[in-house]
């Protein structure tokens, strides 16, 4: 498969050259667009999107075209030969002549001039806006003629200047075509190693999601999403978690009627910080029509801790929450229990799911189904009615041997 160029000429009379190039190189695609400038940068980017693996141009267009792709980009340099011959019909005119362009030009002009003693001066600029601020100074000094590249000439001609434009043999675009060839052997080893590498990552991690630091996602492979199943919010809350534990950390999302795991770790590139996100779909989660939820309500709420006696419940509540130990809570309907479990779930659950059980709902034999792979806390509604089966009581053992917080709420009648 032959590698896709596409060539950007700044000016008209440089494609019958390229042309008369282009088949002394079978194993290269080469398009060919006439745009100076902006319009030569318009032209690559629609390129790039269209394919093209490699863009040529030269000089100022160049420039603006590296700054807006993200493939190779060969400047066509221009050489001692074509600088000689430009230079040499200018310094045939009889009034004063400047050199006007880009360090790419100027540079090898001045050298060319000093060389061969011509009476010409030469004038660097930095970007486009410079050149008719430039050419008016020179004409209103007594300039006559203007030798540079496209926007330099046709600028002087609008003020009423001789232009002469510096062109590009065919052996400097020879040498571009050569370059864009040696570039593409190169990328294609290293190529060939990153398709290798990609498969091994994306075998290993399915569904992997990689972002710079803005959090955009400059990398992603979702296998078992049709689309990035991430909100702003887990995000946010995934990325607060990586700040605060400088390390790999796991979150757990109810998303749609499944769970959504999320293990991800921050990592440095050439003085560029990454995110990189593993992500995890589980089963379907199919226990909601049994009384069976889970809190997805991510966003840390404030609880009023200041009098002494909730300080005290609190205090309690952590203690036998560190030593694993089941908490009952008992108060009147609407008293704020579940809100506390929330509030203690949210400050040690560590990115693990809140499972709320209603026994009222949930039929005999269904506790022991429910996966608890990614719970950290379960909260017990409802338990009156069940206090002594067996199903419950087993259940409630399982959790604690497994470390899972376990909050009984009862209410006073």
């Amino acid at each position: 498969m032959r590698t896709r160029v596409h060539f950007i000429a700044p000016y008209e009379s440089m494609i019958p050259i390229i042309q008369e190039c282009i088949p002394r190189f079978p194993q290269l695609a080469i398009q060919t667009d006439v745009g100076d400038l902006a319009k030569g940068m318009e032209l690559a980017t629609q390129a790039e999107k269209n394919g093209a693996e490699i863009i040529i141009s030269r000089g100022g267009t160049a420039q603006l075209i590296k700054k807006a792709v993200t493939i190779p980009v060969i400047d066509v340099q221009l050489s001692g030969y074509d600088m000689i011959r430009s230079l040499t019909l200018a310094s045939q005119f009889n009034g004063q002549t400047a050199i006007v362009g880009f360090s790419n030009i100027t540079s090898g002009a001045q050298s060319i001039i000093d060389l061969m003693d011509l009476p010409l001066k030469v004038y660097t600029i930095h970007s486009s806006e410079d050149v008719a601020r430039l050419l008016l100074e020179l004409k209103a000094s007594g300039y006559r003629q203007i030798v540079g590249d496209v926007i330099t000439v046709n600028t002087a001609k609008t003020y009423g200047l001789e232009g002469l434009l510096i062109q590009s043999g065919q052996e400097s675009i020879l040498r571009a075509m050569e370059d864009a060839q040696l570039v593409y052997r190169y990328l294609s080893k290293n190529h060939a190693i990153s398709i290798i590498l990609n498969d091994l990552v994306t075998q290993e991690h399915p569904n992997l999601l990689i972002l710079n630091e803005r959090n955009e996602v400059v990398f992603e492979n979702l296998t078992d999403f049709e689309k990035n199943p991430l909100t702003d919010n887990h995000m946010y809350l995934t990325n607060t978690s990586l700040e605060f534990h400088q390390s790999q950390i796991q979150n757990v999302f109810m998303v749609d009627d499944y769970q959504l795991t999320v293990n991800a770790y921050e990592t440095t590139l050439n003085n560029n910080s990454y995110k990189v996100y593993m992500l995890e779909k589980g089963q379907p989660y199919t226990f909601a029509q049994f009384g069976i939820t889970t809190f997805t309500d991510a966003s840390m709420e404030p609880i009023v801790a200041e009098s002494p006696a909730m300080q005290a419940v609190l205090k309690n509540i952590r203690a036998l929450y560190e030593n694993h130990e089941p908490i009952y809570l008992l108060g009147e309907a609407d008293s704020g229990k579940s809100f506390l479990v929330k509030h203690i779930h949210q400050m040690y659950s560590g990115g693990g799911l809140l499972l709320q059980i209603d026994l009222s709902q949930v039929p005999s034999g269904h506790l022991h189904k429910i996966p608890l792979a990614k719970v950290r806390n379960v909260e017990i509604n409802h338990m009156e009615a069940r206090i002594a089966d067996p199903e419950l009581l087993s259940f409630i053992q399982n959790c604690l041997q497994s470390q899972i917080g376990v909050f009984i709420l009862g209410s006073k009648h």
